[in-house]
């Protein structure tokens, strides 16, 4: 029976039966020799002692390719060394390719025998760069694509499979088996080991959350992800007043969100430096801006259409408000006698300018009468000169075609702003999600407000993930509800909301950067479920 023995430097080496009844010093002197002469090219000193056996930088190097290659490192290096052998000792190159290959294998399942934990440790770590850059050529390709646990696990079957390729050994049918079960390993412990983080210490945010996210909205873990474990320590910690005063942070990155949204379509942005009424004001002087610029290029042709629909709004008003409807009308009568409008039945791009200028101002004053509540009427009159400012801005065309397309982005840019505009209105200031749904709703002509009933009216998707992602725990019964109620004049409730404001600020990074570490560790673990499930198809494969 032949003698097996690791040979430093060179790796394992039969020896006949004979070799038994040597002593030991001829035993030594004949390793001696096959070292000197057989030699791994590149073969290193000894690195260290595991097991009373030395280890040598060759075998993590050979296993941590074995990783790097995803199980194809035993191939690779029967490729250099092939071609090396081939040129250099006048031996084929199939044979050469087969000796080198067989030898790494020899090398890599001694490594693992005399020290498993290092040999597959180093397997596995070194798999890590080269399974989560390719889980990333997965998703871009379209396989296995997405976010979720069920595209971890797709990615993990996919990437399992080529390590079990890899790892198989033997004829055609012991690598497909090899295959076939890293596939089905890769999967199963990506979705075991993954799912149990995902719903605990590194869950992944939902949709609507990842919508929000996507749109410059900062989320606290509750608000990423509810239904896990560290979803549900936030919210319950929403009971605290710093902590309730975070989560309510994002409400005002949504409110900028929605402005932006509809400033996307004339390709402009809300600047950072700008919050709370600052928002809607550079929105509204940014399609002032965007019509402009084109009121060359564009004209109202049928201004009696215009006219016909101001009848219309009115009458709406009157059902309303009889009062408001008559002080409306004034305003009406007013613009039709503004430099001959009367008898005007188109306008130019300047006329339609100015006209839409005189209709804008009229319309922000008694909004302000109506912010400031001089006025009970002036919040009707202000939407009805609002509707015929739309009216008149629906009615544009453009003279060309690329002034027809620019100008159609801007009146969907605008009627989107005007959804914003309203919701910031009926709230006095910065909106819920739930009051954007409303003013999306009202703004839906669609018959029977279909588009609405379907969710696909202008702002509702948006107004829809803020619904999910940013709805909190009620006040009711917290201390934070309390102050609401009580006012800051008592000393202990105007210190609570002081400490609020100091220490609101920094939770939400904080707490999202604790997130995102554990996301990362868990994408980590995540990656190694391919390697091992590809080693263990090679394993079960031999069986």
């Amino acid at each position: 029976m032949a003698v097996r023995v690791n040979v430093q430097g060179v790796g394992v080496v039969e020896f006949d039966d004979n070799f038994k009844n040597l002593s030991k010093a001829e035993q030594q002197d004949l390793v001696n020799q096959v070292a000197n002469s057989r030699r791994t090219p590149g073969a290193s000193a000894p690195a260290e002692k595991t097991e009373g056996r030395t280890q040598t930088d060759t075998e993590y190097l050979r296993s941590a390719l074995q990783g790097i290659l995803f199980g194809f490192g035993d191939e690779a290096e029967g490729l250099a060394f092939g071609l090396y052998d081939a040129a250099t000792k006048g031996k084929s190159f199939k044979q050469a390719y087969k000796d080198a290959r067989d030898n790494a294998r020899k090398e890599i399942e001694q490594f693992r025998e005399d020290d498993p934990l290092a040999a597959y440790g180093t397997e596995v770590l070194a798999s890590l760069p080269t399974a989560l850059v390719g889980g990333a050529g997965l998703a871009k390709a379209g396989i296995s694509a997405g976010k979720g646990l069920g595209a971890a696990v797709g990615r993990g079957a996919v990437e399992g499979a080529a390590y079990g390729l890899g790892a198989g050994e033997g004829d055609a049918v012991d690598q497909a088996t090899s295959a076939i079960i890293g596939g089905a390993t890769g999967a199963a412990l990506t979705g075991a080991v993954g799912g149990v983080l995902r719903s605990t210490v590194a869950p992944a945010p939902t949709k609507a959350a990842q919508e929000l996210m996507d749109r410059g909205v900062k989320l606290t873990p509750g608000q990423q992800s509810p239904t896990s474990l560290i979803g549900m320590v936030d919210q319950g910690a929403g009971k605290i007043p710093s902590i309730r005063v975070a989560q309510m942070q994002a409400v005002g990155e949504f409110n900028r969100a929605a402005m932006n949204e509809a400033l996307e379509e004339i390709g402009q942005k809300v600047p950072k430096d700008l919050k709370d009424g600052e928002v809607l004001v550079y929105g509204r002087e940014a399609f002032e801006t965007a019509y402009d610029a084109i009121k060359k290029e564009i004209e109202v042709p049928d201004l009696n259409k215009v006219k016909f629909a101001g009848q219309a709004i009115l009458q709406q008003t009157k059902d309303i408000s009889p009062k408001a409807a008559k002080n409306l009308q004034e305003e009406f009568e007013n613009l039709n006698a503004y430099k001959g409008m009367k008898r005007a039945s188109r306008l130019d791009g300047a006329a339609f300018k100015e006209i839409d200028s005189v209709i804008g101002k009229r319309a922000a004053a008694y909004q302000r009468q109506a912010q400031m509540g001089t006025s009970v009427d002036a919040g009707e009159i202000a939407s009805g000169l609002f509707k015929l400012q739309q009216e008149l801005r629906g009615a544009l065309v453009g003279k060309t075609p690329a002034a027809t397309s620019r100008l159609a982005k801007t009146n969907q840019g605008y009627g989107k702003f005007k959804i914003v505009q309203d919701a910031a209105q009926s709230a006095g200031g910065e909106f819920s999600p739930s009051k954007l749904a409303q003013a999306s709703k009202r703004a839906d002509l669609s018959p029977s407000r279909r588009a609405t009933a379907e969710g696909t009216a202008r702002m509702q998707p948006l107004a829809q993930a803020g619904k999910e992602a940013l709805t909190a725990p009620p006040d009711s019964g917290t201390p934070f509800g309390a102050a609401m109620f009580m006012g800051t004049g008592d000393p202990n409730v105007a210190a609570r909301m002081a400490g609020a404001g100091l220490v609101s600020p920094f939770y939400r990074p904080l707490s999202r950067a604790a997130l995102g570490t554990a996301r990362m560790g868990r994408g980590t673990i995540e990656a190694g479920a391919p390697a091992i499930g590809g080693l263990l198809g090679g394993e079960f494969a031999r069986f």
